[in-house]
């Protein structure tokens, strides 16, 4: 009897080692995948040919709006920003990108900074231009996964926070 309680005890100590090592593996495994991603968003970001690709609204004091399906989005392209975003919020001057009830514009982009965080793999983007007598800035944080979380902010507008997906211009073609 005490063979087999003393054999039991073993194989669970053996499975338990086991166990363990596969866990350790898949840390190491998510954790080389989570590397990669960053060093990519780094690349694409340095490379300045890239899109994020709206898909969720969230005004300020608002709800959420999904707007997955339209066809929303930041470009970015060497010293150019073109934008096609939705916008609700409050309007502080008249005039502006447009009288669709959104933001959208060509310009040059007079600021552009990149602050890169390798602790959590985050890229933090500075990004302003000015057209006409609006100047805004976008403040964009992109995680591994390419998952972006975009603020904008102007004078003459609200701001306004944006949820989307960070592409490669290659992808789009």
């Amino acid at each position: 009897m005490k063979t087999k309680i003393i054999l039991l005890l073993l194989f669970m100590f053996g499975l338990n080692i086991l166990v363990g090592q596969s866990k350790e593996k898949r840390k190491q495994l998510k954790e080389e995948k989570s590397q990669k991603e960053y060093l990519q968003i780094k690349e694409i970001v340095e490379f300045k040919k890239y899109l994020f690709e709206i898909n969720k609204v969230i005004p300020n004091g608002g709800p959420s709006i999904n707007v997955s399906g339209h066809s929303y989005y930041i470009e970015i392209t060497m010293d150019s920003i073109y934008t096609s975003i939705p916008y609700f919020g409050k309007v502080h001057t008249s005039g502006g990108y447009g009288n669709n009830g959104g933001v959208s514009f060509d310009g040059y982009i007079d600021d552009y900074s990149v602050t890169l965080d390798d602790t959590s793999k985050k890229v933090t983007l500075k990004i302003s231009s000015k057209k006409d007598n609006e100047r805004i800035e976008f403040i964009i944080n992109v995680y591994n996964s390419g998952n972006s979380s975009i603020m904008m902010k102007s004078m003459n507008r609200s701001t306004i926070r944006y949820l989307g997906q960070l592409c490669t211009k290659s992808l789009l073609l």
